[in-house]
């Protein structure tokens, strides 16, 4: 696969009729029975394309995303933001201390900018809530606003994480069976 311009992904397969799904794409050219199919380099082209069983279809915030903040991303960081960006639902098992915080709050700034998500929902324990989440996003995506929305009145939860924000950290607690 091939990369053109960062605006389209040409590659060889034998059945173009397949890729025909894609609204922006075209054969480009024919050789033997192998075909080369342009597709504009989109996220939901490069969803589509990975669905059809295109291997290593790369996600579009490789190479058309700026990466804010203080700190540049490491390769496996950008692979996991391509990993998150690529799955509508994903988990992310990566070790401590590889940068997961940053590669899902970069994932989740590149969903809102393409329209793609409108705001994001992080629950997490307590005790991580602001020294992981909501200090990590002052140094990651720093043009966003977050809201940390723990508080003991359930009404002053609810108040904090409607705001019109796009980030809002909530807290995550164990579930109590009902006895």
């Amino acid at each position: 696969m091939q990369i053109i311009e960062n605006k389209a992904l040409l590659f060889k397969t034998r059945n173009p009729d397949k890729y025909s799904v894609i609204p922006r794409s075209k054969v480009v050219s024919e050789d033997n029975g192998t075909f080369e199919v342009a597709v504009y380099w989109g996220l939901d082209e490069a969803r589509v394309l990975r669905n059809l069983g295109v291997k290593n279809t790369p996600s579009p915030i490789e190479a058309k995303y700026s990466w804010p903040g203080r700190h540049r991303p490491f390769a496996h960081q950008i692979d996991t933001s391509s990993f998150l960006t690529m799955n509508r639902r994903a988990f992310v098992f990566n070790d401590p201390g590889t940068g997961k915080t940053f590669s899902a709050l970069w994932a989740a700034d590149y969903l809102m900018k393409l329209g793609h998500v409108r705001r994001c929902l992080i629950l997490c324990p307590l005790s991580i809530m602001h020294d992981a989440w909501v200090s990590s996003i002052g140094k990651s995506v720093i043009h966003r606003s977050v809201v940390a929305a723990h508080h003991t009145q359930a009404s002053r939860r609810v108040e904090m994480s409607t705001r019109r924000l796009r980030v809002c950290c909530g807290e995550l607690r164990r579930l109590k069976p009902n006895c």
